[in-house]
């Protein structure tokens, strides 16, 4: 005697259940992990894409700002986890041999890491004149100085010699991603007299000698 078909199954199927047969005819079916997997994907590429494009927009309009910290004669600069002191203003016509037809403004640094857990250096140092012209300076002899210790170094800078008078030296970092980044400025202290003295001094020639790192005590 063969047995009855039971509605809702068919001959032959298993692993199937009827949801009619539980009651459960408006519960829908639960959708299968393998389709949402593409929708959660999309979603990631659209803010990363989202992102990038943020980031191209922010570096092609160089919309990077700067926080300006200003200081007197004498002060010492903190930079990041640096502190950086002017300790001497000279002129040369000519250093390491290399000539110029302006002047080269000598600029005695001290550069210190009292608070990074890496060497620190900066990236960029210029001279600025009360009406904004600018003067980059070359960092060779600018040093990377570890924790601890700190370097005393000879930056030459060249200059307008008509320029001297209220000259004001920037520091700063190459800019990043970055909401902010600081700059500093510190006066210089140089005068009509100092910027006189500076002129009449200049026709010599300085070598500018590779700095050695001090413990700070």
């Amino acid at each position: 005697m063969s047995s009855p078909v039971t509605q809702g199954s068919a001959p032959g199927e298993s692993g199937h259940l009827s949801a009619i047969r539980f009651g459960a005819g408006d519960v829908a079916p639960r959708e299968p992990r393998r389709r949402r997997v593409p929708a959660m994907g999309l979603i990631i590429l659209l803010v990363v894409a989202t992102f990038s494009g943020w980031l191209s927009q922010l570096g092609a309009s160089n919309e990077i700002t700067y926080v300006d910290r200003a200081y007197p004669v004498g002060a010492t600069v903190q930079h990041k986890e640096a502190d950086l002191r002017v300790d001497s203003i000279d002129a040369a016509t000519t250093v390491n041999e290399q000539p110029t037809d302006g002047l080269f403004l000598i600029v005695g640094l001290t550069l210190a890491n009292t608070r990074g857990t890496d060497g620190v250096s900066i990236g960029h140092y210029e001279l600025v004149t009360p009406d904004g012209v600018t003067y980059s300076a070359s960092t060779v002899s600018a040093p990377r100085v570890q924790p601890g210790f700190r370097e005393s170094f000879r930056l030459p800078v060249v200059v307008d010699p008509a320029r001297l008078e209220g000259l004001r030296l920037r520091l700063f970092d190459t800019p990043t991603y970055t909401v902010s980044e600081p700059r500093e400025t510190v006066d210089l202290g140089i005068d009509a007299a100092d910027a006189e003295r500076l002129r009449a001094s200049a026709n010599r020639a300085v070598e500018i000698e590779t700095s050695t790192p001090e413990g700070i005590r």
